[in-house]
């Protein structure tokens, strides 16, 4: 190959990502010992890992600036946190999600969203025109998009099914679990939320379970995501978040190595007399 894939331009501080991914302080593992004031309350604001770690906020604050968001959630898997974004809206709200996608969530979406009262409808998202057809205004709350998409790995145009839904005031949230930061960031291109399974790209180890969903703005639906985690306990472990952190100081090197590799590999293959579609 004659040139390599270069990183996407990050928006924060390249300076102040560095710092945060080379930060790597031990694990704090512990469940509810923490400072206390004279009148028993936490001066630090963390009361019981369920809700807060001190461990979590750097792999958080690290992914939030790699996506270019304003802060990041981490989660017990990428099941875990792509199920809270569904669990913190309401019953009877119509939600629009890709028709194709990674099973585990449709399955989920299946068997327990559709009878806990969400009208869960599955559309292609690369069709622009489906999608505004879709929409049912003053009902659908949440575009629920995955691209590169699991299995067939389709690929939906962020910017336009954003401007689609914003319009009528509907959230978008992007599973941007195969692209990672290093090939897209979908809050540059409208989106309200990004999930991702850390489980995969992100750590980069297979080592670590676990999930992580980043906003584009601290809003009420945030909090309200903020609290499902943690009367849920759908929380990540200390030693899993400060893994994680370790993982995602490889990310760039790990993906442009593997975009490259890919690419040769299709480049090879391609026209190749004993293949066919």
């Amino acid at each position: 190959m004659n040139s390599r894939p270069r990183p996407s331009p990050l928006n924060p501080s390249a300076r102040s990502i560095k710092r945060r991914a080379l930060s790597h302080p031990p694990a704090i593992p512990s469940s509810t010992i923490y400072e206390r004031s004279p009148d028993g309350s936490y001066r630090s604001g963390l009361a019981y890992t369920r809700a807060d770690n001190p461990t979590y906020d750097h792999a958080e604050r690290l992914l939030a600036a790699l996506e270019g968001g304003v802060a990041c959630m981490l989660f017990a898997s990428g099941s875990a946190a792509a199920t809270a974004v569904f669990q913190s809206l309401l019953p009877g709200d119509h939600v629009l999600v890709s028709r194709i996608l990674y099973w585990g969530i449709r399955k989920w979406l299946a068997e327990f969203a559709v009878s806990w009262g969400l009208d869960v409808e599955f559309v292609d998202t690369t069709n622009l025109a489906q999608v505004t057809a879709a929409i049912r205004p003053g009902r659908t709350r949440l575009l629920w998009v995955e691209t590169p998409a699991n299995p067939m790995w389709d690929i939906t145009d962020l910017a336009a099914v954003a401007e689609i839904a914003h319009a009528v005031d509907v959230r978008v949230a992007v599973d941007s679990t195969a692209a990672t930061p290093v090939l897209t960031r979908p809050i540059e291109f409208g989106a309200d939320l990004v999930v991702h399974s850390a489980t995969k790209y992100l750590n980069g180890h297979s080592d670590v379970l676990a999930g992580a969903v980043v906003t584009a703005r601290a809003d009420p639906f945030w909090e309200r995501i903020r609290s499902w985690r943690r009367s849920a306990g759908a929380v990540l472990g200390p030693f899993e978040a400060w893994l994680l952190q370790r993982g995602m100081r490889t990310l760039f090197v790990r993906v442009l190595r593997s975009s490259e590799s890919a690419l040769a590999i299709a480049r090879h293959f391609d026209g190749h007399t004993r293949l066919r579609e």
